[in-house]
């Protein structure tokens, strides 16, 4: 029995204590392409495609996600040991348009990907989705030989390096990939990228972790200048197919074309994905580890971007609740949301309460021109029951390097987690 418990513990140790030297091979990249498909009510996801790159820039450390963020869960275990090698939290637009009018009648499908390193040998996949209770529930489960995956060649597209502080493995690397950019416009791509990249590592938290992070360009160029734009009746088909007027909301800058920008993405190493709109309107879009959208030519573009990014790198949530934007019961507020920077104060512990100073009334009044740390009631499209944690922030106001305290720890918490 001794001898029994003994070598259970070594097998133990040995496959939790070096689980990426043993399971993956770190020569090469696995991509799986799925597809959510369903209506307001039901749901289905179908792998469709495997594919296999020879190079790789995972940092081994962030094999498996400690954040917990995200209404899906990617989750691989080997086929033999079972032994859980890696995870991922994620959002989805099918989640999102799920809860639009055109769900209520019409079945669709969207794309999406799981970028992974390639595993030695048979596993099984799985992407579980969250309910209202923050409870998972398996939608799709299988057992996968990665001997399955194709060579999947590269675009011949130019990749250039903006901002270097290091090897891809142990740093965080922003892609960024223009959309809207005709053959004339190379100039305007790189002026806009530079731009763009300044916007990023000149707001805090960034500000302060220049050395953690990389920034890349992939140069695209689509058959004309401009973004399509429904409601100016500008019609456009560029490189991704970037749209305003996105699920029928005018501002919301989006692209269905995941497969698309993750052929474009892959020329670079990558953790975050930026879409670089040709568009002096205001607008963009964040989905959480799939992407975020910004526009390079309007006033507000270094807000937009940091805003955007704080959704698609971070988890944060919005914070705004104004009536023109107003969701009633977007969150259920007896369950603590996921997002870091609200809550609804059924599990407090668990987001900024330590960081609060001693004494803060719970809930916090709004005074003026005191945007201290708190729990202020009005977050995440709520007027009531959902809290944020100063009155103004850059994920509530139109305000350039505006972060509060909470936000800021999300997002660096994040890239130290990727620069560990």
């Amino acid at each position: 029995m001794k001898n029994l418990l003994l070598t259970s513990v070594f097998l133990s140790f040995c496959l939790w204590g070096f689980p990426q030297k043993d399971f993956f091979n770190f020569k090469e990249t696995l991509r799986i392409d799925y597809l959510f498909e369903g209506n307001w009510k039901k749901d289905t996801l179908y792998t469709k495609s495997f594919y296999k790159y020879k190079f790789n820039h995972f940092n081994p450390n962030t094999a498996i996600d400690k954040f917990n963020y995200g209404n899906h869960k990617v989750e691989v275990f080997d086929s033999l040991s079972d032994v859980l090698i890696f995870s991922k939290g994620f959002n989805s637009i099918f989640e999102e348009w799920q809860s639009t009018a055109e769900a209520k009648t019409k079945t669709k499908s969207f794309q999406g990907s799981i970028i992974m390193p390639m595993p030695k040998r048979s596993f099984k996949f799985v992407i579980s989705n969250k309910d209202k209770q923050n409870n998972y529930h398996i939608k799709h489960s299988s057992y996968i030989n990665p001997n399955i995956a194709k060579s999947k060649n590269l675009p011949k597209n130019e990749t250039y390096t903006i901002h270097k502080s290091g090897k891809a493995k142990d740093k965080f690397d922003i892609v960024i990939i223009p959309d809207g950019y005709g053959k004339n416009d190379s100039e305007k791509i790189n002026l806009d990228a530079q731009k763009i990249a300044d916007g990023i590592l000149k707001c805090s938290p960034y500000s302060l972790l220049t050395d953690k992070i990389n920034i890349h360009l992939v140069q695209v160029f689509s058959g004309k200048s401009g973004i399509n734009d429904p409601t100016r009746k500008i019609k456009r088909e560029s490189a991704l197919k970037t749209t305003f007027n996105f699920f029928e909301s005018e501002r919301y800058l989006m692209t269905e074309e995941v497969w698309n920008m993750y052929d474009i993405a892959m020329l670079a190493p990558f953790d975050a994905i930026l879409i670089m709109c040709n568009t002096d309107k205001y607008g963009g879009g964040g989905i959480y580890n799939l992407y975020a959208t910004t526009c390079a030519s309007c006033t507000e573009y270094a807000f937009i971007t940091t805003h955007e990014m704080g959704h698609s790198v971070a988890g944060l949530a919005d914070e705004y609740y104004t009536s023109d934007v107003s969701v009633e019961d977007y969150y259920n507020i007896s369950v603590e949301p996921v997002e870091p920077n609200i809550t609804t104060l059924v599990d407090f512990d668990s987001k900024w309460k330590n960081m609060l100073p001693e004494g803060t009334e719970i809930p916090t009044q709004i005074k003026a021109n005191d945007n201290s740390l708190g729990v202020y009631e009005g977050a995440g499209y709520q007027a009531k029951g959902v809290y944020r944690p100063v009155p103004n922030c850059s994920m509530k106001d139109v305000i350039y390097n505006y972060f509060c305290p909470v936000c800021k720890r999300a997002i660096r918490e994040t890239i130290e987690f990727y620069t560990k």
